[in-house]
């Protein structure tokens, strides 16, 4: 049976902007932890925003998600510089539903499922919902990947 891989093109751009933002917000609470008597507060509200900024930048600017299918499994890799990882593996069945953005949203809010999310980019349109069992897996692939995926659960 072939492999079928998905690699969503990044957009590093919002995330980078953010992650920037988050330095000068605590940039701004480090300097004002030292001309004010709050110094512990405001030094330890500068190091959450350094961490976040941080987790922000490596999460969505320096890895890769990478999609695969092969023998009817479906597996999302992980790619950050030369270390590969995979974090999810999922064995297509007749159970499994696929489902756009839109349609899998109200299917959450009337099933109470638990969601796993997988996406590379931080704010993405080609999102989709993979249900299994009670819970469901957000991804973002093309709707062409789509289509190959749901061969599979035939």
């Amino acid at each position: 049976m072939d492999n079928f891989t998905y690699i969503p093109k990044l957009k590093r751009f919002l995330p980078a902007t953010l992650s920037f933002l988050l330095l000068l917000i605590s940039s701004a609470f480090s300097y004002f932890s030292l001309h004010t008597e709050y110094t512990l507060p405001l030094t330890l509200a500068a190091a959450f925003f350094v961490l976040i900024s941080f987790q922000v930048f490596f999460r969505y600017c320096l890895t890769e998600h990478i999609y695969t299918v092969y023998n009817g499994i479906f597996a999302v890799t992980r790619k950050t510089g030369k270390n590969t990882f995979v974090i999810f593996e999922l064995a297509l069945s007749s159970e499994c539903v696929i489902l756009p953005k839109k349609e899998g949203k109200g299917r959450i809010k009337t099933e109470g499922c638990r969601v796993i999310y997988r996406t590379a980019n931080l704010l993405s349109k080609n999102k989709y919902y993979i249900f299994y069992d009670d819970r469901a897996v957000c991804v973002e692939i093309d709707s062409e990947f789509a289509k190959i995926i749901e061969e599979f659960l035939i």
